[in-house]
C-alpha cells in the first residue's frame, strides 16, 4: 500500500514537472530570451542615435533611414515573435488572466504595424507608435516569470530523484 501511494505521489511531481518544463520551454524560456535580447539591441541601437527629435529639431533623412531600418529589421520581428509565442502559447500562462504588459505588447505590435508600413524616409513621420512598448514591465514580469519557473522545476527534479531513491531503498533488501 506504501508503495502504491510512493507511486502516485511520484507520477504527481513528473505531472507537475512536466508542465512546468513546458511552460519554460515553449513560453516563458522563448519570451524572456527574445525580450532581453531586444532590449540590448535598443540600447545599442539607441545610444549610436540621437532620438531626441521635436518639431524644432527633427531627424535628419539619414536618422529616419536608420531608424526604419532598425524598427522594420531587427524591433518589429523580435516584437512579432513575443506577440505570436503570447498569442498561440497562451495556455501555458501561469496566471488566470492575461498580464496587462502582454496585452500591451500585442496592442504596440498592430500599432506599430500599422504606422511602419506608410512610413518613407522622404517624409516627415512621427517616430511614436500609439502604444508604447510595455519595456519595463515586460522584462520585469519575463525575467520573474522565468525565474520562479526555473527555480520550481530545479526543486521538482530534486524531489523526484529524492522519492525515487526513497523507493529503491524501500524495495532492495
Amino acid at each position: 500500500m506504501l508503495k502504491y501511494w510512493g507511486d502516485k505521489r511520484i507520477e504527481r511531481f513528473k505531472s507537475e514537472l512536466a508542465r512546468v518544463s513546458t511552460q519554460l520551454s515553449d513560453f516563458y524560456g522563448p519570451l524572456f530570451a527574445v525580450v532581453r535580447a531586444n532590449q540590448v539591441a535598443w540600447q545599442t541601437f539607441s545610444s549610436e542615435f540621437n532620438l531626441s527629435w521635436s518639431k524644432r529639431s527633427p531627424p535628419t533623412r539619414e536618422e529616419k533611414v536608420a531608424w526604419l531600418n532598425w524598427m522594420s529589421r531587427v524591433f518589429m520581428p523580435a516584437n512579432i515573435q513575443m506577440r505570436d509565442i503570447i498569442v498561440g502559447k497562451a495556455h501555458l500562462l501561469r496566471e488566470v488572466e492575461m498580464p496587462d504588459c502582454l496585452i500591451e505588447l500585442c496592442a504596440h505590435v498592430a500599432a506599430a504595424n500599422a504606422i511602419l508600413e506608410d512610413l518613407s524616409p522622404d517624409e516627415e513621420f512621427d517616430l511614436k507608435t500609439l502604444i508604447a512598448y510595455p519595456q519595463e514591465e515586460l522584462l520585469e514580469y519575463t525575467a520573474r516569470s522565468f525565474g520562479e519557473l526555473k527555480r520550481q522545476q530545479l526543486e521538482l527534479i530534486g524531489k523526484l530523484a529524492k522519492k525515487k531513491q526513497e523507493g529503491e531503498k524501500q524495495v532492495s533488501p
